[in-house]
């Protein structure tokens, strides 16, 4: 009666055991399965109990172990997608191997933990690689000002390496530096002269803000010195003015000759006939252009163009009436090498082509024929055409 309750007492704190445990005899049968074991496996106790372990878990290591007699420690396995660890070491008794127990513990939320710190870690290495190839000098501090991070350019300034200057508080190493000043406002600072080891240079300063906390604060050279910032808004200034010099040269070679300036007066009809062109000016449709002679049509054409998002492409004018009518549809579409008697070499591009960024404009198209006026019809609704 004592030994029944005593093996009871036994099997209940077994089964109180967070991990599996599972136990054999010499011959390998199952001695001892808790009720981890049962919710690992997916086996009954009582169906496991007596039978060959290597009948319910075939790869199991304890065969091994009472065949060595030596212990397995921490030997990790996979089932679907829980990760275990496994610690297995053999019952002695007398000097003698009479059997093996098996304690399993479920490590997949600490896997987990293992491979996101593993991420974390390759995320800093390259963090730190991306840091110290950058050009600008960087230096990261943490909330109470100590830095955390600094790149090559950075320390080279202050005649020191990365890791000489990492761990010592910001003050220590740039005289009057505001850096801890931006962790307690919260407000960046850009643009800021700063003395640097006897350098003047031109920094910016960033706070680290996380779900409405500062963590710390950045620090970035924007400039190594007043010298080198002029000489960036000089040739900053060059270069508008290179770039404003080329737009005008090719508008006066590609583009419209006339805007809305050029249109005189301030008669009703003309200023609701500018307010239209301002309006049609902004999308891309086909603009109908209709008047007598004489009114102004191109001058109005040159000016939707002008107001238009295209007003740096070509402006193509096409007189449909000055051309004879055998090659019109050449001079429209343009041609490949061979497609008839007398055709360029090479071939030659169409004005539709000609005008493509920009605008094309044709006058006089009421004096093309029918056939041309049905061939411009299809260019202007499904906008491609045929060589």
């Amino acid at each position: 009666m004592g030994d029944s309750r005593t093996a009871k007492e036994i099997q209940n704190i077994v089964d109180s055991i967070h991990n599996g445990v599972v136990a054999v005899d010499k011959d390998g049968k199952i001695t001892v399965f808790n009720k981890a074991m049962e919710k690992i496996f997916g086996i009954a106790a009582s169906d496991a109990i007596g039978s060959p372990i290597y009948e319910l878990i075939p790869y199991t290591g304890l065969l091994r172990v009472l065949t060595t007699g030596k212990p397995h420690i921490g030997r990790k396995f996979n089932i679907g997608e829980q990760v275990y660890l496994a610690n297995r070491t053999p019952i002695i008794d007398g000097g003698e191997v009479v059997g093996a127990v098996g304690v399993i513990q479920d490590v997949t939320e600490f896997q987990a933990i293992v491979d996101e710190l593993e991420s974390v870690k390759d995320l800093q290495g390259t963090l730190a690689t991306v840091l110290d190839a950058a050009y600008e000098g960087l230096l990261i501090i943490n909330n109470e000002g100590y830095i955390t991070m600094v790149n090559q350019a950075f320390a080279s300034l202050l005649n020191a390496s990365p890791s000489h200057l990492v761990g010592k508080h910001v003050t220590q190493v740039i005289e009057d530096s505001r850096m801890p000043i931006v962790v307690q406002t919260g407000v960046p600072e850009v643009g800021e002269l700063q003395r640097i080891n006897e350098q003047e240079v031109i920094i910016q300063r960033v706070p680290i803000i996380k779900d409405g906390k500062t963590l710390g604060a950045v620090g970035k050279i924007m400039f190594k010195g007043v010298a080198e910032l002029n000489a960036l808004v000089s040739k900053v200034s060059s270069l508008n003015t290179e770039l404003a010099y080329y737009k005008d040269e090719v508008q006066k070679y590609r583009g419209a000759r006339y805007g809305l300036s050029h249109i005189v007066g301030e008669s009703k009809p003309m200023v609701m006939l500018k307010e239209t062109i301002k309006r049609i000016a902004s999308s891309n449709s086909t603009i109908l252009i209709t008047g007598e002679t004489g009114t102004g049509k191109e001058l109005v054409a040159h000016a939707i163009h002008m107001e238009s998002a295209r007003r740096y492409g070509p402006f193509i004018q096409v007189n449909c009436a000055a051309i004879p009518e055998h090659l019109l549809e050449s001079e429209l579409f343009g041609y490949e090498e061979g497609a008839f008697t007398g055709a360029r070499k090479g071939g030659q591009i169409g004005k539709f082509q000609l005008a493509h960024g920009g605008t094309i404009f044709l006058d006089e198209i009421g004096d093309m024929s029918l056939s041309l006026q049905a061939m411009l019809l299809r260019v202007l609704q499904e906008r491609e055409i045929e060589r």
